[in-house]
């Protein structure tokens, strides 16, 4: 875990030149660092644009127990992707997405997607502005999302109840989730007993 940090320079204040990410911060006791760091590097990315990378760390009492890591750029390159995925992988939740819709790669924020499903081996994510492609399994997406707040209910759909107007249970034990936007999924038996208790432990 250390090399990855000195690896990507992951610091409690992390600035690129370009624009503001905030990802959920983990435990700064894991950490080893000088109580002030700078670094500065010019490079050139594999589409010829020069990068400037600049990091500042400060490590104080007076700050909170949270890392705070701030990313500004002009544009989204590949190596400022790899950077944000990287950095979304070492935290035990995410709250925010990368999804890709044509040529273009958008921030989501995890509060604002619907539901996760997968469709020919490829994920998606589905908003109120649409669906994008996203980069992680279903699986993977299970380990990462807030368990208050999504509950897997097949094996391709993975929902955000706050979202969902009703679960309607049938006659014969089958639920039906009914979406505010008016959509329905099915749940699948073997996630019934499942989405049960979860329901049960919200109450």
């Amino acid at each position: 875990m250390q090399k990855f940090f000195q690896q990507i320079f992951f610091v409690p204040k992390y600035t690129f030149n370009s624009k503001i990410i905030t990802l959920k911060s983990i435990n700064p006791n894991s950490i080893v660092l000088p109580n002030v760091l700078s670094y500065n590097k010019t490079r050139r990315t594999k589409g010829g644009a020069i990068m400037k990378v600049n990091i500042e760390t400060y490590i104080s009492k007076e700050y909170s127990q949270n890392i705070n890591i701030k990313i500004e750029a002009s544009e989204y390159t590949k190596e400022l992707t790899n950077l944000i995925e990287m950095i979304q992988d070492f935290t035990n939740e995410v709250d925010t997405i990368l999804g890709r819709r044509n040529n273009e790669i958008s921030i989501i924020k995890v509060n604002d997607i619907i539901s996760f499903y997968s469709i020919d081996s490829k994920t998606y994510c589905k908003t109120n502005k649409g669906n994008y492609i996203i980069k992680q399994k279903l699986y993977e997406l299970e380990e990462t999302l807030p368990r208050k707040d999504f509950i897997r209910i097949s094996n391709s759909i993975i929902t955000n109840i706050k979202y969902v107007d009703c679960f309607d249970i049938g006659a014969v034990g089958d639920i039906v989730v009914k979406f505010i936007d008016g959509s329905k999924e099915n749940v699948s038996k073997r996630r019934i007993s499942e989405v049960k208790k979860f329901l049960k432990d919200r109450r």
